[in-house]
């Protein structure tokens, strides 16, 4: 039962939505704390919500200074 909890919550942080009341969460709500903003869930740290929050801001980081390095 373990795993398919894990799966869903691993799916739905991915899909950005929260497992417990299904709203839809952006990276920039969580950076800060690992809880939903809606219903105060708390996301497990692991890799995949890392990379969900990060994401956005490598992404803004690589359109403002990709220039730079292209030189």
């Amino acid at each position: 039962m373990e795993k398919k909890s894990e799966e869903k919550e691993t799916f739905l942080i991915a899909g950005r939505f929260c497992p417990e009341c299904e709203e839809m969460i952006a990276p920039a709500d969580l950076e800060m704390f690992h809880t939903c903003p809606y219903c105060n869930h708390q996301f497990p740290d692991n890799a995949e919500l890392e990379e969900f929050v990060l994401s956005q801001l490598l992404h803004r980081w690589m359109v403002n200074n990709c220039q730079r390095f292209l030189r």
